[in-house]
């Protein structure tokens, strides 16, 4: 039934407050909970799809295994209605589509483009570990936030087709494996192939083909692609872990350890929820997630991740879903960098006791060596640090920062409400050892810690974090010596909005 003075749907459950978008392949309303107020969005199923055999049980049964996956960077399922239609209920994110963030024939920069598509991979690594296959991948299918975060949607609209003629990513042009044009329903090593399409995608601006990409950005991040979208199943990236870790290495291997603080999907995705939509039309036979974002407009509040579903509708008393699973994120990436190698130790010669026991005059000559060798540390000590022989060179002892570490930052010319930074941390150092450091904004992000292996013969470090702003920006930035001797220094970013 419909409410006349609304016009829009009236559901017992939930009170729907706005229509977000219009399609063919369904609409998407904004709504919440009665009972708890808790906000969310409705996916109404267009009725040719809801009316296509069995389609309405298998999009239960996905509903509920996608409901289980406790990730941050899956859209949450909440609950399957059937009340004057389809609907299934859906988390509601504040945030665009990935491709209203980046229209088809636009790149974007190599750091916001891996990010997403890390965010992509983290959370296929939890759906393929519960066997839980997409079988859609693509820009349209997933959110970015204010904050950065992308999540990916669709799941269980797109399994509730794979038994239809028409499974929208069957042959999706440049995302579809050889295999799916081949006619084999999708599994998992589809899926990584279809995110390595998007990811040379958002790098190139171009859809690519088996093995092929368009113009690489980062000749090291295009290796890892190439591989990904390789013809041969069998010499691609087994599992979406291998696939991230791959990946990901890369781009630190070209941008630095810190590439993630480079990205701007936040600030690009605040744009276009400031400019009042999200930039997108809505994919037919979508899922809700491409448009759900639009729900800032409209004055909802979101709710974070990791927000608990509400009460599930009566609707789906028939099949109770299982209730909500705790289970340790997926594993991240290995270490950017290797770890230090062990140092060497000096071998220890024992001597036998039994045979040479007789001869006493090797104690004092063996206790008069040993006073001789520590004479000799000593001395070489004295000489390394600077106390003996005036000398100021390398040493062999253990790391030691000196108190002269400095952060500069090249300003550029701002261009509107963008603008693109870099800073230098440098300093001098004495001695061998592992230097552990880490990059600090104002408004309390940081990146892991970072440690690098440090020789005799270097003297000094110098180590640069690529940083790009939009909009809003934290006040300053600080680099961290975590160890082997705490220091620090600050900038403050030169950049204003009008």
């Amino acid at each position: 039934m419909t409410s006349p003075a609304a016009g829009l749907p009236a559901l017992r459950d939930y009170e729907v407050t706005a229509l977000l978008s219009a399609g063919g392949g369904g609409d998407v309303f904004a709504g919440r909970h009665r009972l708890t107020g808790h906000p969310v969005a409705l996916y109404r199923i267009s009725g040719e799809l809801a009316g296509a055999a069995g389609f309405v049980d298998r999009l239960g049964n996905a509903a509920r295994k996608v409901a289980t996956l406790r990730n941050p960077h899956v859209v949450g399922v909440y609950d399957l209605v059937v009340e004057d239609g389809v609907y299934l209920v859906l988390e509601m994110i504040p945030g665009p589509s990935l491709r209203a963030v980046a229209p088809k024939g636009q790149a974007l920069p190599p750091a916001a483009a891996v990010a997403a598509v890390d965010d992509v991979l983290n959370a296929l690594e939890s759906a393929h570990a519960e066997g839980v296959v997409h079988g859609d991948i693509r820009a349209e299918h997933v959110l970015v936030t204010a904050q950065g975060a992308a999540k990916l949607g669709g799941f269980a609209v797109s399994q509730a087709q794979l038994l239809l003629p028409n499974h929208p990513g069957a042959k999706r042009p440049g995302y579809s494996s050889p295999e799916r044009l081949a006619g084999m329903p999708p599994d998992a090593r589809s899926d990584l192939y279809a995110t390595a399409a998007m990811a040379s995608e958002l790098m190139t601006g171009v859809a690519p083909s088996p093995g092929r990409i368009g113009p690489p950005a980062l000749p090291a991040v295009s290796e890892v692609l190439r591989r990904g979208l390789s013809s041969d199943a069998a010499t691609r990236f087994a599992t979406a872990t291998e696939l991230r870790a791959a990946l990901v290495g890369a781009v630190a291997g070209s941008l630095g350890p810190s590439w993630r603080l480079a990205s701007d999907l936040g600030p690009r995705a605040e744009a276009i929820l400031e400019e009042g939509g999200t930039g997108a039309s809505f994919p037919a036979p979508g899922p809700p997630q491409a448009s759900a974002g639009a729900a800032a407009a409209v004055g909802l509040n979101a709710p974070g991740f990791g927000t608990p579903p509400p009460p599930a509708s009566s609707v789906m008393r028939g099949a109770i879903p299982p209730p909500p699973v705790a289970r340790p994120p997926s594993s991240p990436p290995p270490s950017y960098l290797p770890p230090p190698q062990p140092r060497a130790r000096a071998a220890i010669t024992e001597i036998d006791s039994e045979e040479h026991g007789g001869r006493r005059w090797l104690v004092p000559l063996l206790a008069g060596l040993g006073v001789l060798a520590l004479a000799g540390v000593v001395v070489a000590v004295l000489f390394a640090t600077g106390v003996a022989g005036g000398g100021g060179g390398a040493s062999n002892g253990p790391l030691q920062v000196n108190d002269d570490v400095k952060l500069t930052v090249d300003v550029p010319q701002q261009s509107s409400c963008k603008a693109q930074y870099e800073f230098t941390a440098t300093g001098s150092v004495s001695g061998a050892g592992t230097l552990t450091y880490r990059w600090e904004t104002s408004d309390g992000q940081q990146t892991d810690n970072v440690p690098v292996s440090i020789t005799s013969d270097e003297g000094s470090f110098r180590f640069t974090l690529g940083w790009s702003v939009q909009n809003h920006a934290p006040k300053s930035i600080t680099f961290r010596i975590v160890s082997p001797t705490q220091r620090s220094a600050t900038q403050t970013i030169p950049f204003t909005c009008p």
